[in-house]
């Protein structure tokens, strides 16, 4: 029984971030992104699914000197040079209010902020945190229904692999699976990525049931 839900979620999101970007805005249709594969839209739902957390999670990830359309940084942010630009937008459809956004950083990352560019803007963050090798935070006032964050990033030399984020109101939490996070240097071979996104989906189906008990 396990391992037909496991199963039924790989083929879901693989659904979802296949059919996704049609629907998303102009992070996850971004064409000049990393290999022009490296744009998409992940959706999320807290749990429990009554607290009203629901939305997506566009992003994209940029090689060292190429930046969204119109980017500009906000708040004294300044773009690391010769780095991979991660670049993520939180967008809230649900009823809560969108507080935090975290993505796993599997990898070294530095140099967090906000920008906006041509087409993205919306809440700033009230605060940001980066763990090397461990993750990358933004809090914010609270992003009402139909509203959206600034586009978040950090900086990285080290080329993108699949991880999870995570989204937060106040006593509600979502996971959004798969979102970009630094890897080694090598980009990984593809069974490897499905290996690595098959133990990711595990996890998070591990940690939603865990959060389903308290």
């Amino acid at each position: 029984m396990q391992q037909s839900r496991m199963h039924l979620l790989v083929l879901l999101s693989v659904v979802f971030l296949c059919a996704g970007p049609a629907l998303a805005g102009p992070l996850a249709t971004d064409g000049t992104s990393y290999q022009g594969v490296w744009h998409g839209t992940t959706g999320y739902v807290g749990v429990p699914a009554s607290g009203g957390l629901a939305g997506t999670i566009d992003w994209a990830v940029y090689a060292p000197g190429v930046f969204p359309a119109g980017f500009t940084p906000v708040g004294g942010f300044v773009p690391s040079a010769g780095e991979y630009l991660y670049a993520y937008q939180g967008i809230e459809t649900g009823a809560a209010s969108l507080t935090s956004v975290s993505v796993v950083l599997e990898n070294f990352a530095h140099n967090i902020g906000n920008f906006t560019a041509t087409g993205i803007s919306g809440q700033a963050s009230a605060s940001s945190l980066l763990l090397a090798s461990d993750s990358a935070t933004w809090s914010f006032a609270g992003v009402l229904t139909g509203g959206s964050t600034d586009g978040l990033a950090f900086f990285s030399p080290n080329v993108p692999l699949w991880t999870e984020a995570t989204t937060i109101d106040h006593g509600t939490t979502g996971l959004a699976l798969p979102v970009p996070s630094p890897s080694s240097s090598n980009i990984p071979e593809p069974s490897t990525l499905v290996l690595a996104f098959i133990g990711l989906v595990g996890f998070a189906l591990q940690r939603l049931g865990r959060l389903r008990l308290r």
